[in-house]
């Protein structure tokens, strides 16, 4: 509503306004009949209006809807479990940097994610059957809005500058699944040095006929050091 209707409005109501003074029913311009002029914007003369009356008129001249504030009360609201998860960080017991956790196939493996709005999420990977990643639990006791205690099992060996992507997704009470935002994850580990290749057996001893029994030779230097000196 625009100001001057709004003052307009107000200047109607207040038609039927009656203020006592000295027992006397007085009009708002000191009158008990109203017309349309009295109902006008413009201000009468000050000498027309009593004291109360001209508090009123007071009022309704610094009415603006740039002063009228409104306050709403109550508590707002939020389903949680429609809102995305984040994940922040994910590390795995013992580091995440040591090469046998990605190097060994075991079960069991203990890790965390960070982030919010974590509740009875499920955590997944994308490249968990490309890696033989397996048996992704949450552990929900031990868990909460901004972290979630897992674990999983390794099956193969991930290489190293491998990515995995985890996700979480919740479920809204309407049963449609949330999921959350991607958290890229990159392995990053020292490769174990490689194994030394086992040393060539010597060839099996022949029998010639210099050499009957087909032992070696003996060396020039084992020689040298039986000959008396």
């Amino acid at each position: 509503m625009a100001e001057p209707k709004l003052k307009k409005e107000l200047t109607n109501v207040l038609k039927e306004f009656r203020v006592t003074s000295d027992n006397q029913s007085l009009g708002i311009y000191g009158k008990k009949n109203f017309t349309d002029a009295d109902c006008a914007l413009n201000p009468r003369p000050n000498d027309c209006r009593t004291q109360d009356e001209q508090a009123i008129f007071n009022i309704i001249d610094g009415l603006s809807l740039n002063r009228i504030h409104l306050v709403i009360g109550g508590v707002m609201t939020t389903e949680v479990m429609a809102i995305p998860a984040t994940i922040e960080n994910v590390s795995f017991d013992g580091g995440n940097n040591v090469a046998s956790l990605w190097t060994t196939q075991a079960t069991g493996i203990k890790a965390n994610l960070v982030g919010q709005y974590l509740q009875d999420g499920v955590i997944s990977i994308q490249e968990a059957d490309k890696y033989g990643i397996k048996d992704i639990k949450v552990e929900t006791d031990s868990s909460c809005d901004r972290f979630l205690n897992f674990s999983l099992s390794l099956t193969k060996t991930i290489p190293n500058d491998a990515h995995l992507h985890f996700v979480v997704t919740k479920t809204a009470k309407d049963k449609v699944p949330i999921k959350g935002t991607q958290f890229d994850f990159q392995v990053n580990y020292t490769p174990p040095p490689p194994v030394d290749a086992a040393p060539t057996p010597a060839a099996p001893a022949v029998p010639t006929a210099t050499n009957p029994s087909g032992a070696a030779a003996p060396s020039a230097a084992s020689v040298l050091g039986r000959i008396p000196r």
